[in-house]
């Protein structure tokens, strides 16, 4: 039996800086609340959606997509998706300066995709969010 090579553990922002190194700038389009699409260059890092809820295919759902911008700064796209008659589905664009200033969702997404494409290791203290006192 062949033993898996020990994973590098690394810091979040070593991380994501391989993955972009990885994956590079490309250009995008996203939508926001009035309906205005924007391009922009970025570095996909990760999506996250819950069409599926317990086996079972929802008739609303969120999808999110996290990009770091050429200027290292974040951007998330957002769809609330309906499928609903006369419900439309709408859109938003956050930006963030920091990564800590992302959904514990994203942050654990991110990981997962790191660790996948680059074989670097996260410890979940570097995602793990500040408890307050």
């Amino acid at each position: 039996m062949t033993e898996k090579p020990e994973q590098e553990t690394v810091s979040l922002k070593a991380g994501v800086e391989a993955l972009v190194a990885k994956v590079g700038y490309k250009t995008y389009t996203a939508m926001d609340e009035s309906g205005t699409r924007y391009k922009f260059k970025a570095a996909d890092l990760c999506g996250w959606w819950n069409k599926w809820i317990a086996g079972r295919e929802q008739t609303r759902w969120t999808e999110e997509e996290l990009f770091q911008l050429e200027n290292g700064t974040y951007l998330v796209t957002v769809e609330y998706v309906s499928q609903w008659q006369g419900e439309p589905t709408e859109y938003r664009i956050d930006r963030y300066e920091k990564l800590e200033e992302l959904s514990q969702h994203l942050l654990d997404k991110l990981r997962d995709e790191i660790t996948k494409e680059t074989s670097l290791k996260i410890p979940l203290s570097q995602i793990a969010k500040d408890l307050p006192l």
